[in-house]
């Protein structure tokens, strides 16, 4: 089983490759707005490094969103470009899904798993798990400081959606694509495929153009 994942939903332009379960190379691009220009590069020096063609591949695991309306857009055409006519098969891994499901092994000494992952502003998308990664909410658009009443302190918070209101959380940086590749093992044994045609990304809300003012 060998999975290929692809994360654009943030600032981190990132891959992975995984063989059985396990991570061989992950690359990263912490420098924001190059998705664009190196994501493809990414996919094709980590398939060239392992001496790989696409068709090697099982799955294309992507993330879904929500997230950068943008880092979406660019990690879903390339990952619905690789799986044309479904070989290799597509995975659409949910953002905040994504996030509660690595923090699980945290969770024990907490009751639930609070996400939220940074818009404009001082607005998050947030969804609140249980303490097994399972969702207990919607995804909720919203200011971060109207939402974190949502959580206790007994939730583990996850993401970078809490830096704002000096919280200190998982994954403050944002998410990589190791991240998306462990529910995408999962998903791959529970057989989630989605048809490449049919894909689009959950972006919660509409795009709102970034302004160059201060």
């Amino acid at each position: 089983m060998k999975i290929l994942s692809i994360e654009t939903s943030g600032s981190v332009c990132s891959v992975c490759l995984s063989s059985n379960k396990n991570i061989i190379a992950e690359y990263n691009i912490l420098q924001s707005f190059e998705h664009d220009r190196l994501l493809a590069l990414l996919v094709q020096r980590i398939l060239d490094d392992f001496q790989m063609k696409v068709s090697d591949i099982d799955a294309v695991a992507v993330s879904s969103g929500p997230g950068s309306f943008t880092g979406l857009r660019i990690g879903t055409a390339l990952a619905k470009a690789l799986c044309i006519d479904n070989s290799p098969k597509l995975i659409a891994v949910p953002t905040l899904s994504a996030m509660a499901f690595s923090s699980v092994e945290f969770s024990e000494k907490y009751e639930d798993i609070c996400c939220a992952i940074s818009s404009h502003k001082d607005f998050v998308y947030f969804q609140k798990f249980d303490k097994n990664g399972q969702p207990q909410s919607e995804i909720i658009f919203d200011k971060i400081d109207l939402l974190v009443e949502l959580c206790t302190i007994n939730s583990l918070l996850c993401g970078n959606g809490f830096a704002n209101i000096g919280k200190k959380s998982l994954f403050p940086n944002g998410i990589s694509a190791s991240i998306i590749n462990k529910l995408a093992v999962n998903l791959f044994e529970t057989n989630s495929f989605i048809s490449s045609k049919d894909f689009v990304p959950l972006y919660v809300q509409e795009f709102i153009p970034r302004s160059n003012e201060k």
